[in-house]
């Protein structure tokens, strides 16, 4: 599937509400720019504009290394176990074998693993000083 495609369906899969049934179409539409259609994708009139991640600094070029996110990506709140970096993951509930019935309640369950001791450097480079004004 081309990558502008399947942005496409992201988006329509993330704001998709079940009581639109097969009639989602109409929610989306695009503006009309020089009598054609433009290139910015709106929901019910609303421009929808993507997430990027800035993770880390490109040596090479010298500037920063950008990611697009998906545009079903939704940021999750952080659940603050200790002042630790700490690495975690979400997963069916399906996935992981043997685990006892007080799990059964659950869809999908969040693992968490302290990896402080990785001595991960901050992804914002801020261990470069006066590069980054925002830090």
């Amino acid at each position: 599937i081309p990558s502008h495609i399947r942005s496409i369906v992201f988006a329509i899969k993330r704001f998709y509400k079940p009581e639109w049934g097969e009639d989602y179409a109409k929610h989306f539409s695009v503006d009309t720019v020089n009598g054609s259609p433009g290139h910015e994708l709106k929901l019910d009139g609303r421009k929808l504009s993507g997430t990027y991640l800035r993770v880390g600094h490109d040596k090479a070029s010298g500037g920063w290394r950008t990611y697009k996110l998906r545009q079903d990506f939704i940021a999750a709140s952080k659940v603050q176990m200790e002042d630790d970096i700490t690495a975690s993951i979400v997963v069916p509930r399906s996935q992981i074998p043997n685990l006892p019935a007080e799990y059964d309640m659950f869809e999908s369950l969040k693992i968490s693993q302290n990896c402080e001791w990785r001595l991960f450097q901050r992804p914002d480079d801020a261990i470069l000083p006066g590069f980054d004004q925002q830090t």
